[in-house]
This record gives structure tokens, C-alpha cells and sequence, in this order.
């Protein structure tokens, strides 16, 4: 079980928000069995049941079916080495490498937004509108969860696992009544492989479901931190005061 610092809402799997918004669970362990109180049950022996006496034609049934079944295993490992063979031969593998430096050389490189544009599609009134990180504890429960459900399907989205190194990539991002997402990379990282995951989950990320009547076009700040040496990820809305 784990227990929302903030709410103490209670879940049996670990989500990645609490429906408050917080990002930050502890684990609670169940009562163990007091070892006084646990009686070792004596194992049940299992019953073996008795050979039938095979008949003469019975017997020979069974031999058959042996020999068929040796035939079939002669049959796939032949088969097997056949494959083998082809896949190591030296005249296939010399096509194959020849097949990939071609395709590798006509495929054309991915150019990535420079990481100094500021919006990637600017909001005619993004730079004035309020910003939402500065009253997340008192958002209405329908926009809670709707900011919830972004954070769900940005995690999903994100490539952490190409980034090397660690650091942390901030985004600014304002949200139109249709779902329409403009956004910015408000804080540059000093390792550009988070930088670049973060981009390239911008690129992806243009359209969301339409956001709830209480939300009313602030922006929104998320936060990106990674320490590959440790396995570290983590997407959040970290609290501007």
C-alpha cells in the first residue's frame, strides 16, 4: 500500500500523481503474523497412484509413438541447422550488412528545434496569463485530475531512457479551450540529452483532451529530472512560489 504525504489518500499500486497533485507516497507495510501464532502445518504426503499393467498391443502403441516422436526431433534439429547455416553463411551476411550501410546512408537526418526558440507556437497572451504552479493547492478536483491525467500521458511519452547523465529541463505550457497545447522550454538543462528527450516529447505533444471549464488559460510549469547513474526519473509540477 502506499499514502499520499498530502492528502493521505491511500493506493495499492504506486501512481505517478495523487489525485491532490502531489508526486510523493510512502509505503505502508502490512502487520506481520506473530511468529508464535503461526503453526507449521504437518506436509500432506501425496498419494502415488499404482502402474497399470501395460497389454502387449498397448506396449507396442507406446514404442511407436517414442520412435515417431525421435523422427520429429531429428526433423527440427535439421531444420534448425539449415537456418543456422543460411544466417552465418558469409555470402548472406555480406548482402545483409551492404542492405543496412545503404539504407543507412539515403535516410535522412532529424533536425531538432533549436534549443533557444522560445514558444514553439506562441500564445497571443501567453507571456501575461498567470501562472498555475502558484495556486495548485487550492485548483478545483476536476482540473486536479485533469493535470493528472497530462502528467500520465507526458510520462508515458517521454524518452527518459536515452538520457545519459543527470540534470533538470523545465517547460511553460498553456492550454486552449479545444486542447491545443503551445509550449516553451522555459529552463535549459545543461545536459543536452535531457534537453533533446524533452523537445522531441514536444513535438509529440500538440493536442490534448479539452481541459475543464475551472481552468481558464494559466500557464503551467513541469518539471524534468534525471540521474541516469541511479535510475532517477521523475516528471512533476514543482510548486513556484
Amino acid at each position: 500500500m502506499y499514502r499520499c504525504t498530502e492528502c493521505k489518500a491511500e493506493y495499492t499500486e504506486l501512481p505517478e500523481f495523487c489525485e491532490c497533485g502531489n508526486d510523493t507516497f510512502e509505503e505502508i507495510y502490512d502487520e506481520t503474523v506473530e511468529e508464535d501464532d503461526y503453526e507449521e502445518e504437518e506436509p500432506v504426503r501425496p498419494t502415488v497412484p499404482k502402474k497399470k499393467r501395460l497389454t502387449p498391443e498397448e506396449q507396442e502403441e507406446l514404442e511407436q509413438e517414442k520412435i515417431e516422436k525421435r523422427k520429429s526431433l531429428i526433423v527440427l534439429i535439421i531444420a534448425l541447422v539449415l537456418v543456422i547455416l543460411l544466417i552465418i553463411s558469409p555470402p548472406h551476411l555480406k548482402k545483409r550488412e551492404d542492405k543496412i550501410a545503404d539504407a543507412l546512408k539515403s535516410k535522412p537526418k532529424v533536425q531538432l528545434p533549436a534549443l533557444d526558440t522560445i514558444w514553439v507556437d506562441p500564445p497571443s497572451n501567453g507571456a501575461t496569463m498567470p501562472l498555475l504552479n502558484r495556486n495548485l493547492s487550492s485548483v478545483s478536483s476536476d482540473l486536479r485530475q485533469y493535470l493528472v491525467d497530462i502528467g500520465n500521458d507526458f510520462n508515458k511519452k517521454w524518452q527518459s531512457q536515452t538520457v545519459q547523465g543527470k540534470g533538470e529541463a523545465r517547460i511553460e505550457f498553456t492550454i486552449d479551450k479545444l486542447g491545443v497545447v503551445k509550449s516553451k522550454l522555459s529552463l535549459k538543462s545543461e545536459n543536452d540529452d535531457l534537453n533533446n528527450s524533452v523537445l522531441l516529447l514536444l513535438s509529440k505533444v500538440t493536442n490534448l483532451d479539452p481541459p475543464p471549464s475551472s481552468y481558464k488559460g494559466e500557464r503551467i510549469i513541469m518539471s524534468f529530472t534525471v540521474d541516469s547513474s541511479t535510475g532517477y526519473r521523475r516528471l512533476s509540477y514543482p510548486p513556484i512560489r
